[in-house]
């Protein structure tokens, strides 16, 4: 990545690599994780074989919805305050992070 100044010169070039899982339900299973229903009323369940995750909850508009860490196997998730529509749920673990469509109507 290259990053100008306003008047067009170059300030600095930088790289980075990011790697983004999207995945389906089969997907989650493999990585122990479960979240049902999907779609919520904005109460959902996340499931998880016990591993430490951190969770994080943004709006398709970019603003971060809530982040907690998650150390039980079963967590209760409540977002019943948000407006309805589309979330990204991102789940990072073990250096994998994962991110699941959530639907809220």
């Amino acid at each position: 990545m290259t990053a100008f100044s306003e008047d067009g010169l170059c300030n600095d070039t930088f790289s980075t690599q990011i790697e983004v899982v999207t995945v389906g339900i089969d997907e989650l299973n493999e990585l122990g994780v479960n979240i049902y229903p999907n779609p919520s009323t904005g109460m959902f369940t996340i499931e998880t074989d016990g591993k430490t995750t951190n969770l994080q909850v943004y709006a398709m508009d970019g603003r971060l919805i809530t982040q907690q860490q998650l150390n039980n196997q079963l967590e209760q998730i409540s977002l019943e305050h948000v407006t309805p529509g589309m979330y990204m749920i991102i789940l990072e673990r073990d250096g994998v992070t994962t991110m699941v469509k959530h639907q809220i109507h």
